[in-house]
């Protein structure tokens, strides 16, 4: 990474210039990270009419970054340049420590058992499974255990 000065009209920027894939130098300019952005437009609306009518399908906003250094205002786009087919990869869902979550315990594993219950689990006859929370499941070590919620109202045979 190489590091760069340059003059601007009446102050001096620092900027980093990295190669990219290709071996171009971008520039990242330091004063883009103290603009604040005020207000983001979707195609369509007022202020993206002439913009959409240049960039057609390919405008996907239009926001106004104001420097309170400079006192200006800056009008930028974000394009689509390219689509490609993609797949996203399942992912497990994230849950909260406090989240409370249904868990199928074995009668027979009765260790496991007295273990949860001093942890605070409640027994639901009804379903036959023992809620606690998520925090407490990962604590035990039992997450391939959780039963998700449409299997839950669902008694085993």
């Amino acid at each position: 990474m190489v590091l760069q000065e340059w003059p601007d009209a009446a102050r001096r920027c620092t900027a980093r210039s990295e190669p990219d894939a290709a071996g171009q130098l971008l520039r990242f300019d330091r004063r883009y990270l103290v603009m604040e952005t005020r207000l983001t437009l979707r195609p369509g609306q007022n202020g993206t009419k002439k913009l959409l009518a240049r960039f057609g399908e390919r405008l996907v906003c239009v926001r106004y970054l104001y420097d309170p250094e400079t006192g200006t205002r800056h009008k930028t786009v974000e394009l689509i340049i390219d689509s490609a087919p993609w797949r996203p990869r399942a992912r497990r869902r994230r849950r909260r420590d406090d989240e409370i979550v249904a868990v199928r315990i074995e009668w027979p594993e009765v260790e496991l058992r007295d273990r949860a219950k001093r942890l605070g689990a409640v027994w639901r006859p009804a379903q036959k499974l023992w809620e606690l929370p998520w925090a407490m499941v990962r604590r035990l070590g039992i997450e391939d255990r959780v039963v998700d919620d449409e299997s839950a109202s669902k008694p085993p045979r």
